[in-house]
């Protein structure tokens, strides 16, 4: 079985000079090779987005699973936003390009996909979804959403979708060693999130490092939870491209009345011939 995951595109100092880097958290590495699967790195091509659509036709075929790591901002032009923040940095068109076709062809094909951070943004993007480009510029929330080390410190809340997969899988039927939040309260140390929001049933806290949010859902996505933050305000001087749609609460998750589709390819893919050998189904995380 192979797994595919994406890689992040960085510059580092390696004796006195500035080496471009294509690189991927060793941790996917490991727990895909621990599950049993080879791991296989997808790093943009040269060539522009034409030849990274390309690229992602003839990759698709050979996946058994999708892994969508994070990394920089997806182009708001990949989800019809006109305008662009300040705050919007590190977009690479190659990579757009190569991910949001991937994650098209893949839920084309029902195989199973894991989006992380800029990841998930991807899958929603690439699925008719829309993002906000900065949760402080389109005033969703004053709370600093950039955890600095150490990661294991968790101080964000969520709230756990009722009935959805994370709701079955971390809740339902869980007994001793459960998640904390889902039946059985959360430890002591954990009393409070960075906001000093409560714990509350079928509540998780996480980690946190991200700047953009998604926006509308795409139609064939299931929320699993959502964040909980008490500052939910009108946006403060944005462009209303670029910030449309603020949510009035934060347990409001709403759906694209007119899912803005980003351009299909015109050459279509070929059929898979493995279809019996496929893993998971749409829906499952």
């Amino acid at each position: 079985m192979i797994i595919g995951i994406t890689t992040t595109y960085v510059e580092e100092e390696q004796k006195d000079e500035i080496v471009p880097v294509e690189r991927v958290t060793v941790e996917y590495v490991r727990r895909v090779a621990a599950a049993g699967a080879v791991p296989v790195l997808l790093p943009p091509v040269e060539g522009g987005a034409d030849a990274n659509r390309r690229a992602a036709r003839e990759l698709v075929e050979r996946l058994d699973g999708l892994v969508l790591a994070g990394g920089g901002d997806l182009n708001p032009a990949t989800y019809g936003d006109e305008a662009r923040l300040a705050e919007t940095v590190n977009v690479f068109d190659g990579r757009d390009a190569l991910e949001l076709e991937l994650a098209r062809l893949a839920h084309e094909r029902d195989l199973p996909m894991l989006g992380i951070c800029r990841g998930m943004q991807v899958l929603n993007v690439a699925l008719g979804g829309t993002l906000y480009q900065d949760v402080h510029a389109c005033g969703l929330t004053d709370a600093a959403h950039q955890q600095k080390p150490p990661y294991d410190v968790v101080r964000q809340r969520v709230d756990i979708a009722p009935g959805s997969v994370l709701d079955r899988v971390l809740c339902d039927g869980a007994g001793e060693g459960m998640v904390p939040g889902c039946k059985a309260g959360w430890p002591a140390s954990l009393e409070t999130s960075w906001e000093g929001i409560a714990p509350a049933p079928h509540s998780l806290l996480v980690n946190t490092m991200h700047h953009q949010a998604i926006a509308c859902v795409a139609d064939p996505l299931q929320v699993s939870a959502t964040v909980w933050s008490r500052v939910w305000r009108t946006h403060r001087g944005a462009s209303t491209s670029a910030c449309s749609g603020i949510l009035s609460t934060s347990t409001t998750t709403f759906r694209c009345s007119k899912p803005w589709l980003p351009p299909r390819s015109s050459t279509p893919a070929r059929p898979l011939d493995r279809a019996s050998e496929k893993v998971g189904a749409k829906g499952q995380p």
